[in-house]
């Protein structure tokens, strides 16, 4: 929130200062019960960087609240370093971008959901700088100061394209709301990689058909067999 405050002198007042910016508490659960949780990083508009370079404000720039930010270098001299980034690894408008490590793995956690991990999708688009640069790891964490409750669930091919991602949670056989959804970034120098358009929800109990295919042997020229 911002807000401005100026002296009550009874038959005058001063000049108003401000804006000054507080920040509640981050709440123990998102609620995704209703709507998804989603981001785009589009809301912000400070410390934006425009290349694939740190702002200048690194490492006390803006970052969304209520997430974490694992290992992060204190100073660009220093890898890995997170920051947002409006260049051309964004989906559209800002990224999250990431400047990796080859012996410091990047960690970014979100918030906690108010769902049980079982029964939520997660979505989100990459971009790497090159097909074999680096390794982006999805996965969740109980802990996200604590790189070692890190459980990985898939590794993310790499692909210079802008490709989206899906997963529904309840493969995994992971129940509670104990967990954070978490993306490790490592295994590389210096080479880049943006997350963008995250949205968490709740898994569909009506799921899409997927991975069909028609039976050859019972293709005709009027139908076929799909499985």
């Amino acid at each position: 929130y911002d807000f401005y405050v100026r002296a009550n002198c009874g038959s005058e007042s001063s000049n108003w200062i401000g804006p000054m910016v507080v920040r509640t508490n981050c709440a123990e659960f998102v609620d995704i019960s209703d709507n998804p949780f989603i981001e785009d990083f589009n809301s912000y508009t400070t410390d934006i960087a425009t290349s694939s370079n740190a702002p200048g404000t690194y490492p006390n720039h803006t970052m969304p609240q209520c997430w974490s930010f694992l290992n992060m270098a204190s100073s660009t001299y220093g890898y890995p370093q997170m920051f947002l980034s409006s260049n051309s690894f964004a989906a559209s408008g800002n990224c999250l971008f990431f400047k990796g490590s080859a012996s410091v793995n990047a960690f970014v956690t979100l918030p906690k959901f108010n769902e049980s991990l079982n029964l939520i999708r997660v979505a989100f688009t990459t971009c790497f700088e090159s097909e074999d640069r680096g390794v982006l790891v999805f996965g969740v964490m109980t802990d996200p100061n604590d790189e070692s409750t890190f459980i990985p669930l898939d590794t993310i091919a790499n692909n210079e394209s802008k490709i989206r991602h899906e997963y529904l949670l309840d493969q995994y056989e992971l129940y509670g709301t104990e967990y954070h959804i978490t993306f490790r970034f490592g295994d590389i120098e210096n080479w880049y990689l943006g997350i963008d358009d995250i949205v968490v929800d709740l898994a569909p109990t009506c799921r899409r058909v997927e991975n069909i295919a028609a039976i050859d042997s019972t293709i005709t020229t009027t139908s076929a067999q799909i499985s």
